[in-house]
């Protein structure tokens, strides 16, 4: 298995995925999510503010990682945000919710610990958020 983690910034849709690259299964050992303050959590949606995960009605996420499998060219969705029928003649929350989540994911760096089916070696791949998710604050 060759583990990426994937991320998208869209009008419409914001997301964080791990994906397998690679030939064979990636099992999952754990996700862990850290933000600027130094906090770890176990699942990706904990690390977002509390007001923020309440306020949004989410289209995915999974909170459960350890010993999931992630077939070869398939993507295990961590947070998953687009414009639903919570948003219905309200343009203007799409828009601070929007705002608002890139802000927070931002801060975040995100590290997958993974191995595969024959359990012989663990791997590990890591992505800081920033650059990605900060691009849209003026410099």
């Amino acid at each position: 298995p060759i583990g990426r983690i994937r991320i998208g910034d869209y009008e419409n849709k914001i997301y964080v995925a791990v994906e397998n690259c690679g030939i064979g299964p990636m099992i999952i050992n754990e996700i862990l999510s850290k933000n600027s303050l130094r906090e770890t959590k176990l699942k990706f949606i904990d690390i977002l503010s509390e007001e923020l995960v309440d306020r949004i009605v989410w289209t995915d996420f999974t909170g459960r990682y350890a010993g999931r499998s992630i077939l070869p060219g398939a993507m295990l969705n961590l947070l998953v945000w687009t414009p639903n029928d919570s948003y219905k003649d309200k343009p203007e929350s799409i828009e601070i919710d929007k705002k608002d989540l890139r802000n927070e994911l931002k801060d975040i760096k995100l590290v997958v610990s993974y191995k595969d089916i024959y359990e012989l070696t663990t791997y590990k791949t890591e992505l800081d958020f920033n650059d990605w998710f900060g691009r849209h604050e003026s410099k």
